[in-house]
């Protein structure tokens, strides 16, 4: 397989991927006889009268279209017919066969209920029924038809339809072990068919038969190399080797094909992380909240990486995004704390190079902890023994708390000690100014 190293821009965690959802293992590899030019006889009806009535004429008119591939005029023709000779059997079974052909399953089914309500038991009709139930989800039901019919054909190219049908119908239920007993018969009697090759590798993945997968993947993968299952299953494989730069490369391909796969992106946060790459791991960490909203450890790392790279307000608005869904998770409290400490580290480089009201700009806008802010740049301010400083954090906190607050009795004392009594003064009459305000 064609590769190009990614050096450190690109292990991966063990990822349950959904290889095996709906109809990915499979594909319309085998009808069982409805091809396009057999989808009505070839034959227009036969009628003895020399006066032709209007009905024959809109089933040879639907005959007609049919064979033309003008599908849409020949149901429009069949439903003419039918709502006027609603008893014509061969022209509802010719409809039903147009109607399975555009794939409009709940429509066929309708019209296939009122053949079997008249008790026949044509074996198109089984054929039909199986069909429709797979394509409607009812794999239950797919599975039973088919098992029904596995019966009657033990050979030739209706044992081969019934083989794709029902393994199919297996997948549809997560009965992977039980497919694959059909897939590789398939396989076996059909080896040029590259769909059971594709089935059968996703299937092997699935059930971590990753030997037998890897002497299939190669040239599954050659044959179709933007299937988004074969490049996750290839991943898989490729990380059950121990390559895991190869397994990244495999996500890096589901990616530029499928932005928002979950397991790919997963499967990078893990990769970049282990390879200190926290630029690429956040864009991946970035897509995967977007697709599920705010996961607590996806978001809890995210914070994380914003402090590795100093924007410890990224990570604090993080963290208050998440406090009223998860106001006790502990370890969330103490990763907020530590963007509280590292912002207010950050922001007292500007107090000390800028002053205190460059300060106040700065944090003018983030009204749900700035208090919290300047009392730890206070903290630190006192450990270094810069009353100065101190004394105008103080200041600022002063203005937001209450006069009970012990930030009040520790600035009397220092605007004292410093000859700051004018600074005091004045900040006693603003709170009882502003404390009247309120009141009135």
């Amino acid at each position: 397989m064609r590769r190009k190293s990614l050096g450190k821009n690109l292990v991966l965690v063990p990822v349950t991927v959904a290889l095996l959802a709906g109809n990915s293992l499979s594909a319309n590899a085998v009808t069982n006889g409805n091809d396009t030019e057999h989808l009505v006889p070839a034959r227009d009806i036969a009628y003895a009268s020399q006066d032709v009535p209007v009905w024959k004429l809109t089933w040879d008119k639907a005959r007609e279209m049919s064979r033309s591939g003008n599908y849409k005029k020949a149901l429009t023709n069949f439903t003419v017919l039918l709502d006027n000779k609603p008893n014509l059997d061969e022209a509802r079974w010719e409809y039903i066969s147009v109607l399975l052909h555009m794939e409009k399953w709940y429509q066929a089914e309708k019209q296939l209920n009122i053949l079997l309500a008249k008790g026949q038991k044509k074996t198109q009709y089984l054929f039909a029924q199986a069909k429709i139930a797979l394509h409607i989800d009812n794999q239950q039901k797919a599975e039973q038809l088919y098992r029904q019919l596995l019966t009657q054909f033990t050979a030739g190219q209706e044992n081969i339809t019934v083989m794709d049908g029902l393994s199919r119908a297996l997948i549809g239920q997560g009965k992977h072990q039980l497919a694959l007993q059909f897939v590789e018969r398939l396989m076996t009697l059909l080896p040029e068919n590259t769909i059971y090759s594709r089935r059968a590798a996703l299937l092997y993945v699935h059930l971590k038969h990753f030997d037998r997968a890897g002497e299939l993947l190669p040239e599954v993968y050659g044959i179709y190399p933007t299937d988004p299952e074969v490049i996750k299953a290839c991943a898989q494989e490729a990380k059950q080797r121990g390559s895991q730069e190869k397994a990244a490369l495999f996500w890096q391909e589901l990616i530029a094909l499928a932005p928002n796969d979950e397991a790919a992106n997963f499967a990078l946060v893990s990769y970049y992380r282990l390879q200190g790459n926290i630029s690429m791991e956040l864009i991946h960490l970035e897509r995967l909240i977007s697709i599920n909203g705010q996961d607590i450890s996806l978001a809890k790392r995210q914070a994380e990486i914003f402090l590795d790279k100093g924007r410890a307000d990224r990570a604090l608005e993080i963290c208050d995004s998440l406090m009223p869904t998860y106001p006790n998770n502990q370890s969330l409290l103490r990763l907020r704390r530590t963007s509280l400490v590292a912002l207010a580290s950050d922001l007292l480089v500007l107090v000390e190079n800028s002053g205190s009201k460059l300060l106040w700009e700065d944090l003018l806008e983030v009204t749900y902890y700035r208090v919290e802010v300047y009392k730890i740049m206070a903290d630190f301010l006192r450990e270094k023994g810069e009353l100065s400083e101190l004394t105008d954090i103080l200041l600022l906190i002063a203005k937001e708390v209450p006069k009970s607050d012990p930030v009040w009795q520790e600035l009397d004392g220092l605007l004292i000690t410093q000859g700051r009594g004018k600074e005091l003064a004045a900040l006693h009459k603003k709170f009882q100014q502003n404390g009247i305000q309120s009141i009135n």
